[in-house]
């Protein structure tokens, strides 16, 4: 006997069933960065230990007693000690925050095919106040807690999905999982979308790579190589920057590597003495 799964229908319409499609797949998962909130309140907690400085400073500067000012274990001025204990509490505040906005920050933006899907799902249910689900129309101002591990796999799996969709309609047999019983709602497994991104990546590469070589075979004149050379050089390093994270360093490590390959098939297939 199989073992149980709820499905998204199974739970009540409302927040209750949203939230369990939400739950469905990790893409799912986005929300708001409220980055104008995080700045005003930036602002708010910069300027307390600006003023917390400046009453500091005045502290110092109105001080009768030199010693105090050459000795913190003598300095018995309460307003000075004060002080100095409201900013370190205020500099840990921030601190606190600052590291807060970077782990956020840090966090990829939610696609805009993930952020379509709920909004459509949102408005053909209609069983949730419009007024909690706003936060959907922040395009701009929604991550996801998704992290990839390259920059290919976020461009390339809303094409799989497409594609997968198309295909599975002409078919008449929808490829999706037992998550939802909606006809209108695809849910993928994961390892099988991850390895048609990889099996995808492979191909751009082999068209990338081996096949302006073989052009160069194929012709004689040196300058339609040489033509072949340069798009092939220029696809290369599109398809690296657009489809991967690489640093600048790795990027020109690839292109001198790529450029040898070719210059040798170029000189007419024998090393260059």
């Amino acid at each position: 006997m199989g073992a149980f799964r709820t499905q998204v229908e199974d739970y009540p319409a409302g927040i209750p069933r949203f939230a369990s499609l939400i739950g469905s797949h990790p893409a799912f998962n986005v929300c708001r960065r409220f980055s104008t909130v995080r700045a005003r309140l930036l602002l708010l907690k910069q300027d307390k230990v600006s003023r917390l400085e400046k009453s500091l400073m005045d502290a110092d500067a109105n001080e009768t007693r030199l010693l105090f000012l050459g000795s913190s274990r003598r300095d018995t001025n309460s307003a000075r000690l004060g002080i100095l204990t409201d900013l370190d509490a205020a500099l840990k505040d921030l601190d606190n925050f600052v590291m807060r906005n970077f782990q956020v920050g840090e966090m990829p933006s939610a696609p805009g095919h993930i952020v379509t899907s709920l909004r459509n799902w949102v408005e053909g249910h209609g069983s949730i106040a419009q007024e909690e689900t706003e936060f959907l129309d922040y395009g701009h101002d929604l991550f996801t807690t998704v992290k990839y591990a390259d920059g290919a796999t976020p461009l390339l799996k809303p094409w799989i999905e497409g594609i997968v969709v198309r295909f599975s309609d002409l078919l008449g047999k929808p490829a999706r999982t037992g998550i939802s019983r909606d006809e209108h709602i695809y849910i993928f497994s994961e390892p099988m979308l991850h390895l048609a991104t990889r099996i995808l990546i492979v191909l751009i590469l082999v068209a990338i790579l081996p096949v302006p070589i073989l052009i160069m075979h194929a012709i004689s004149s040196n300058l339609l190589r040489v033509l072949c050379t340069s798009l092939a050089m220029l696809f290369l390093l599109a398809g690296i920057s657009c489809l991967s994270d690489a640093r600048t360093a790795e990027i020109f490590i690839a292109a001198a590597t790529y450029a040898t390959v070719l210059v040798v098939f170029l000189g007419g297939g024998a090393p260059i003495a």
